[in-house]
């Protein structure tokens, strides 16, 4: 039994997925001491980003996300002989309904999360007004559009 490739020649799964992961999880250490460092220099020269913490949230978020489908599209080319739709990053006919169902499943095990874990917790509105909320959520959503891009394509 050869503990590298299977009955038909190719490369075993676990080795395939060892050829992804380990080169993430180093880049994804450099992207993460990089994106730190950046921050730690942008604050050091007095840089005034609004919203900085997040700026550099999303920065790193969407560092992985391309991290995570470059890795995988040369993994999915070179090891699968698989083209970039394989990724499932793609616009088809009906993309747009999987995105909205994606969303709405998302934000449902969310709610349910923050339903259970919410016992005895009181939730009110921002004093700063509903402008301020707004933007908050917009943004809140970008970074968890991203975030779960991101997750996926890891995946």
């Amino acid at each position: 039994m050869n503990i590298f490739f299977n009955d038909v020649g190719r490369l075993r799964s676990g080795w395939r997925l060892l050829i992804f992961a380990l080169p993430f999880y180093f880049l994804t250490i450099v992207l993460a001491i990089a994106v730190r460092l950046l921050y730690q220099l942008v604050t050091a020269w007095g840089i005034t980003i609004p919203h900085r913490e997040f700026v550099f949230e999303l920065i790193f978020r969407a560092g992985l996300l391309v991290l995570g489908l470059g890795l995988g599209y040369i993994c999915a080319r070179t090891l699968e002989d698989l083209p970039w739709r394989s990724l499932g990053l793609t616009l088809h006919k009906g993309w747009l309904k999987d995105l909205a169902i994606g969303f709405g499943l998302g934000f449902a095990a969310l709610a349910v999360a923050v339903a259970i874990a919410s016992k005895g917790l009181n939730f009110s509105f921002s004093k700063d007004g509903l402008g301020s909320v707004a933007v908050s959520m917009i943004g809140s959503a970008a970074l968890l559009f991203v975030a779960a891009l991101a997750e996926e394509a890891m995946f």
